[in-house]
């Protein structure tokens, strides 16, 4: 009988995943990230509860209001640039 293979990990996945982590970690409600960050509370909401998964915008934006270098990201195109920084969270 074959073995079902789990799927893959993505790096965007492992990052979303981390983030819900360490804003946990935080005791952040999503009502003081929202002001940090500038993200709707609701869409944090969303986000923690995995009903939504957020643009890499947002995760930029929840990232920095964090003090965490997540993806440097190219101007203007919204792609990973191929530099990546982890910061001391992400390690």
């Amino acid at each position: 009988m074959a073995r079902k293979r789990s799927p893959a990990t993505s790096p965007r996945q492992s990052i979303t995943d981390r983030l819900r982590e360490i804003i946990r970690e935080r005791d952040l409600s999503d009502h003081q990230l929202g002001k940090l960050s500038g993200v709707d509370p609701g869409l944090i909401g969303r986000f923690m509860r995995r009903e939504r998964e957020p643009s890499g915008p947002t995760i930029d934006r929840l990232g920095e209001a964090l003090g965490l270098a997540l993806v440097e990201r190219s101007r203007g195109r919204g792609r990973p640039a191929t530099r990546h920084e982890p910061g001391p969270d992400i390690a």
